[in-house]
C-alpha cells in the first residue's frame, strides 16, 4: 500500500521580528519598482483617506481596500482598484505576485489576509504593517517588517520623500493594474450576459449592477448581509469603473455580520426625506437590465484610455 503524504503548507515565520523604522521602510521603498497598498480601518479612524489617495495618485501606487473594512476610497478613485480579496476582485492576485512590496495600513493580518501567508502573501514578497497602535502590531507579527505610526503621518512622509525627489514609482505599473481592472469588468460583465441569455432568472450580481443604475450622487447605497455583500461589493467595483458617484455606502461589516438593510429600510420608510432611488417627479426609476448593460459597455469604453 502506498502512502500519500500532503504538502505542508509554508507560513512566514513570526518569531524574532523586531519593529522598524521610518527610515528603514523607506529605504525598501526607495529600492521597490511594484509596490502595492492595502489599507484598513486605521487609515478611517485617522482620517487620513485624502493622503492615502494622494499618495496612490502622486507616488503611481496602486490602492486596495481591506475586505469588510471601512471604505477609503471612492471606487471611482484612480488610485483605488478593488478589495485585495482573490474572490471578490480577482486582479488583486495579479498584484500581489508581481508586486515587489506590500505595504498594509491600518489592517490587521488576520483570517481576511491569510494571516499573511501564502498563498496569498507569496512567500518572497517582503510586507511591511504600519499601525497606529501597539496592540495592532502584536497581531501583525507575521510581517517582515512592522511600524508603529499614525496612518496620517506615515503618508506624510511618504509625500515628503517624493517631493524631495528621493522617492517614485514608474507609471506603467500602476497603468498596468488600472488595465487589469478594467479586463475584469469587461469580464465579469459579459459572463453575467451569457448566463442572463434564455434564462428567466436574475443572477445576483446583475440584481446588484440594476439597484445601482438607479441611484445618484445623493443616494446612499445599504447592502445587507451574507450573499447579498458579497454580490454586491463586485457591483460597486464594476459601478465605480464607469465613473458611478454615490454620496456614502453603509456595509455590514466583518463577515457580513450586521444587516443593517432592513434597519435602515425602517428609519426610510418613517422619515422619506425625499423618495430614493427614483427621479424628481417622485416616480421610481424602472430596473432594466438592458438600459444598465448599455451605460455599463459605453463608459467603459471611455477607461481605455487611461
Amino acid at each position: 500500500m502506498s502512502v500519500r503524504l500532503c504538502e505542508v503548507p509554508k507560513f512566514r515565520l513570526a518569531l524574532g521580528r523586531t519593529r522598524t523604522t521610518s527610515t528603514r521602510v523607506l529605504d525598501l521603498l526607495r529600492q521597490a519598482k511594484k509596490p502595492v497598498l492595502i489599507g484598513g480601518h486605521g487609515v478611517w479612524w485617522s482620517g487620513a483617506e485624502r493622503q492615502l489617495e494622494a499618495v496612490g495618485h502622486t507616488l503611481n501606487i496602486p490602492i486596495f481596500n481591506i475586505p469588510y473594512h471601512q471604505k477609503l476610497l471612492g471606487e471611482e478613485s484612480e488610485a483605488y482598484m478593488g478589495l485585495a480579496d482573490l474572490h471578490q476582485y480577482a486582479p488583486s492576485k495579479f498584484a500581489l505576485q508581481e508586486a515587489d512590496v506590500a505595504l498594509m495600513v491600518g489592517g490587521r493580518l488576520d483570517n481576511q489576509m491569510n494571516f499573511g501567508n501564502p498563498p496569498f502573501f507569496p512567500e518572497a514578497l517582503p510586507l511591511v504593517c504600519i499601525n497606529g497602535s501597539p496592540e495592532e502590531l502584536e497581531l501583525n507579527r507575521a510581517a517582515d517588517h512592522t511600524l508603529l505610526s499614525d496612518p496620517g503621518a506615515f503618508f506624510e512622509a511618504l509625500l515628503a520623500s517624493h517631493t524631495a525627489g528621493e522617492l517614485s514609482f514608474d507609471r506603467p505599473w500602476f497603468e498596468e493594474n488600472r488595465r487589469q481592472r478594467g479586463l475584469w469588468v469587461e469580464q465579469m460583465q459579459q459572463d453575467t450576459e451569457q448566463e442572463a441569455a434564455g434564462d428567466p432568472r436574475l443572477h445576483p450580481l446583475q440584481l446588484a449592477l440594476d439597484v445601482q443604475s438607479a441611484m445618484g450622487l445623493e443616494d446612499w447605497l445599504v447592502i445587507d448581509g451574507g450573499n447579498t455583500h458579497f454580490w454586491s461589493e463586485i457591483a460597486i467595483n464594476m459601478a465605480g469603473w464607469c465613473g458611478q458617484k454615490l454620496k456614502g455606502i453603509l456595509h455590514p461589516g466583518a463577515f457580513s455580520m450586521g444587516g443593517w438593510g432592513f434597519l435602515r429600510a425602517g428609519r426610510q420608510a418613517q422619515a422619506p426625506s425625499r423618495p430614493r432611488g427614483g427621479d424628481q417627479r417622485g416616480r421610481r426609476i424602472p430596473l432594466r437590465r438592458t438600459q444598465h448593460r448599455g451605460d455599463l459597455s459605453g463608459k467603459r469604453a471611455n477607461h481605455r484610455g487611461h
